[in-house]
């Protein structure tokens, strides 16, 4: 998904005497290209599952992704994406989903191929 290292945002942030790194895409357009490629390499290879790195996830990656899903041709296995990890709302600290204090997926328009982070 993401290729080169200006295709990734790094920025210090300091709370209560603390310091904190944070990584999120830098939502350039080599990076948006990369989704269609993706998603086809999932289809050419027979994928049931496709997964996307940890980090990789913005908004704006997330809407092309969930169109690549929808616009492409449903000839393979492919039934789930793990869409990749971001902070997807902006907050500070960012959410975690994995402490109960991120957001939660629920199904979009297909089950199979499309999920979306909604608000708890």
């Amino acid at each position: 998904m993401i290729r080169e290292p200006d295709e990734l945002q790094w920025h210090v942030e300091e709370r209560a005497g603390l310091r904190f790194y944070r990584i999120h895409p830098a939502d350039r357009e080599p990076t948006h290209a990369h989704v269609e490629t993706v998603v086809a390499a999932w289809d050419e290879q027979d994928a049931a599952i496709g997964v996307a790195p940890e980090l990789c996830l913005s908004p704006a990656l997330l809407e092309r992704r969930q169109v690549a899903l929808r616009e492409r041709e449903r000839s393979g296995r492919l039934r789930l994406v793990v869409a990749g990890s971001g902070n997807l709302d902006g907050s500070s600290p960012p959410a975690n989903a994995g402490n109960g204090r991120g957001p939660r997926c629920t199904p979009t328009r297909s089950a199979r191929t499309s999920w979306s982070p909604t608000a708890s």
